[in-house]
């Protein structure tokens, strides 16, 4: 609502525009807008918010990684690249899937392909990341 405001605006005064992209000002108030439910997993079947029980298991690595000495924002773009490539993985498989098993099987067991691929990106892929960026000589 506000981002939108905000482009109307700044297409109307084109100065303006210039200001805000330079400073970046417009991409930090148009990324406050990022709803909960963006962050959350969605199941690759139904296309339902999954419960907060994988939110959980993001949020422990991520207390995990801070522990651990990791940055806080590196910890927050680990944990979202892990939830992305979750879903995709997730999506990936079911699609194959679906010739295969029935619709209402696929949605039985969506939370579980997508906790296992959460799991596996946390540990696996969101880690290689992080000791990537964090012993990175400079």
């Amino acid at each position: 609502m506000v981002g939108e405001l905000i482009k109307r605006c700044l297409e109307e005064r084109p100065f303006l525009g210039k200001l805000f992209t330079q400073r970046r000002i417009l991409r930090r108030l148009i990324r406050r807008e990022v709803t909960e439910s963006e962050t959350q997993l969605l199941g690759p079947v139904t296309g339902r918010l999954i419960d907060s029980e994988l939110e959980e298991m993001v949020r422990r690595k991520k207390e995990e990684w801070l522990r651990r000495g990791v940055r806080p924002g590196l910890a927050d773009k680990a944990a979202e690249l892990a939830r992305e490539w979750a879903e995709r993985i997730a999506r990936w498989h079911v699609e194959h899937l679906r010739d295969v098993v029935p619709e209402e099987e696929l949605a039985r067991i969506e939370k579980e392909i997508l906790k296992k691929y959460l799991q596996e990106g946390l540990n696996r892929v969101a880690e290689r990341w992080i000791e990537a960026f964090m012993y990175e000589k400079l």
